[in-house]
């Protein structure tokens, strides 16, 4: 091959190169995203997990899980001893977590679910969101109803997470951790559209060993 094809296949090799690199980046994220969220943090035996807290209505009808870290407040032993810890972020553009990024977030932090009446135990704490678990946008639900379905979330140590879905109101949020179940009901009917926990824990009995991360209805009546 003569220098001046050479020349010319290197060009063109580099043209398709930076081409590629382009379609890859991606879009700008959506300013409508931007602002203050709030999570509840629940754990297992040894990680750390941040729920959203979801609406109905748009930019926050979404379904969300990630698995954080976070030491600086022990924020592990807090949570692990409370019934409820629930954090705000500072702002930041959720839609990088709905796209899966590892990001550092500072968050203030609260022992139960008022997060408007009360003072954070803790402030400016700076969380990891390391790792995306599940991700689903609430629209296009199925009507409210007696049949109730499961997601199941595979983690690393064998263990299983399982996640509600949300439907129209009436419908509620709700997530299990099952340690190593293989045989899991993830289907199936209730009273109500809505039960209380206690109901739905009983129609997981058949999962095994199972721990309650995260419950709330009153959001979704």
């Amino acid at each position: 091959m003569s220098p001046m094809w050479l020349s010319v296949l290197v060009i063109v090799m580099l043209v398709q190169a930076t081409a590629g690199a382009e379609e890859a980046k991606p879009p700008p994220l959506d300013p409508k995203y931007e602002g203050e969220h709030v999570f509840a943090l629940a754990s297992s035996e040894s990680d750390l997990f941040a729920t959203y807290l979801p609406a109905l209505q748009d930019p926050k009808n979404q379904q969300l899980l990630y698995l954080v870290d976070a030491k600086g407040a022990n924020l592990f032993y807090l949570v692990r001893d409370a019934d409820r810890v629930t954090i705000k972020t500072r702002s930041f553009n959720l839609e990088r977590l709905i796209r899966n990024e590892s990001v550092q977030i500072e968050v203030d932090v609260w022992l139960g679910s008022d997060i408007t009446e009360s003072k954070p135990i803790y402030t400016a704490v700076p969380v990891n969101f390391v790792k995306q678990l599940y991700h689903r946008k609430l629209e296009g639900l199925e009507p409210s109803g007696l049949r109730q379905t499961y997601d199941i979330v595979e983690l690393p140590n064998r263990d299983r997470i399982l996640i509600h879905k949300i439907k129209h109101t009436p419908s509620f949020d709700h997530i299990v951790l099952v340690e190593e179940a293989k045989n899991c009901v993830t289907q199936f009917f209730t009273s109500s559209a809505s039960p209380k926990e206690e109901e739905l824990l009983m129609k997981l009995l058949f999962c095994g060993s199972i721990k309650p991360l995260y419950f709330e209805a009153d959001a979704f009546k």
